[in-house]
């Protein structure tokens, strides 16, 4: 476990796809350093029971019902939680969908453009406005994007998914680059063979060897300690950085469980 951070209290932190998986184990890193969190979820039932936990364990902790794919809401989300929460100081855009898995042949052009608007347009623009609330007030803020090592070693039939990642992964460096001479940092976190809730289904459990070089899969826990590293001072020197949280997936020769 990374040092605890003594500077997130009472600090304002937007986990998009907060509700279960790996935004849910983010949710709760944070609460457990005293920030305030806002989760932002489509799935209305896990965010309110996510949040109703979290507050149960002493959590300042809001929900705010909506999907990336609905850019027209994005701007009232933000407008929600800077009123209850006087601002924002972290973005974590976790929220990604897979979309239809199918090749290239036959992915329909219309599953395409809907994957990379939610996964990389809504990116782009949830930065872009919490960005600007940063800016605003002056806030030296972070935003850490969830990104995935398909981005380099693609699985079939996940074309839309792998080119929205890539941008995304493409986008943190960008954002870095525009918003270093407002003091705010952007940096990512490269996922790979994390069994959350999703990816655990995609496998249908848990697989007898996992394909990494640490010969077992992470937990999505583990990548919210990365997560609230780079959002810290710890991480200071940090910007455009984009850590690979895999178990040494993407260097292991290892047979892939979904091949």
């Amino acid at each position: 476990m990374l040092p605890e951070n003594d500077d997130m209290p009472d600090r304002s932190v937007i986990v998009t796809g907060g509700a279960a998986g790996i935004g849910r184990a983010i949710a709760e890193k944070f609460v457990t350093l005293g920030a305030k969190v806002a989760i932002f979820d489509k799935d209305r039932e896990r965010g309110d029971a996510t949040s109703a936990a979290l507050r149960e364990t002493g959590g300042h902790v809001r929900f705010v019902h909506g999907d990336m794919r609905e850019l027209a809401t994005l701007p009232s989300m933000v407008d929600q939680i800077v009123e209850a929460f006087g601002g924002i100081d972290v973005l974590i855009n976790n929220a990604a969908t897979t979309g239809e898995v199918a090749s290239l042949l036959e992915l329909p052009l219309s599953e395409f453009i809907a994957v990379i608007e939610a996964n990389l347009v809504g990116t782009f623009y949830l930065s872009q406005l919490a960005a600007r609330e940063m800016v605003k007030r002056q806030v030296k803020g972070t935003i850490v994007n969830i990104e995935a090592i398909q981005t380099t070693m693609p699985l079939p039939g996940h074309s839309a998914y792998v080119a929205s990642k890539g941008g995304v992964d493409a986008l943190t460096r960008s954002l870095a680059v525009d918003l270093a001479d407002y003091g705010i940092r952007v940096n990512g976190i490269q996922v790979g063979c994390v069994l959350s809730e999703s990816f655990a289904a995609l496998l249908g459990g848990e697989p007898r060897e996992a394909p990494t070089l640490l010969g077992r899969m992470g937990t999505p826990a583990e990548i919210a300690e990365v997560a609230a590293f780079l959002a810290s001072s710890q991480a200071g020197f940090l910007t455009g950085a984009v850590i690979r949280a895999d178990g040494g997936r993407a260097i292991s020769r290892k047979p892939d469980p979904l091949l």
